[in-house]
């Protein structure tokens, strides 16, 4: 059985995914959780002789730890996405959003690497239409933060600082 009200989906960095229905699922930052295993074993590996056994059994453990945080962000993505998909919503929005760009921030693009944005809305994308359900990607430009839910108002002016904000139909 489908439901037939649609379901949007807002990315981020503090919860991984925030539905329209108000459910956030969270960031689990896998990478940011292994990153002291992860320093010891470059700072092991750099101190190691090239060419000898020692190094090479070295660069496996760091790679052991890259796999470690590359399974763990893969099931959690996979988790969201089920979850999401298994609402059985007939039509789900998501942003189209230029990570590629947004990655090359230096600030934030470790952030957002690690968060896995773009394998999550693959998933996601995946799983509806395997579904029989309709995705669609709405535009990059679109307003959606500063279009009221209830009555569709625009608040024209809103500087990156505001994260939420009352509309003047009470909502």
């Amino acid at each position: 059985k489908r439901h037939t009200k649609p379901i949007g989906i807002d990315v981020g960095l503090t919860t991984l995914a925030t539905l329209s229905t108000g459910q956030k699922f969270p960031n689990i930052q896998p990478q940011k959780t292994l990153q002291s295993r992860l320093k010891r074993a470059q700072r092991v590996l750099a101190r190691r002789q090239k060419g000898s056994n020692r190094r090479a059994k070295a660069r496996l453990e760091v790679a052991r730890v890259y796999e470690k945080i590359t399974n763990v962000r893969e099931n959690h993505l996979h988790q969201v996405s089920s979850a999401i998909v298994r609402k059985n919503h007939a039509t789900i929005a998501l942003e189209d959003l230029a990570i590629s760009g947004m990655v090359r921030n230096r600030k934030l693009s470790r952030a957002i690497s690690d968060a896995g944005w773009a394998s999550l809305l693959k998933k996601i994308e995946y799983k509806q239409q395997w579904r029989g359900g309709e995705v669609l990607k709405v535009g990059r430009y679109f307003p959606s933060s500063k279009l009221c839910s209830a009555c569709g108002f625009l608040n024209e002016t809103m500087p990156l600082s505001v994260r939420t904000w009352k509309c003047a139909c009470g909502v």
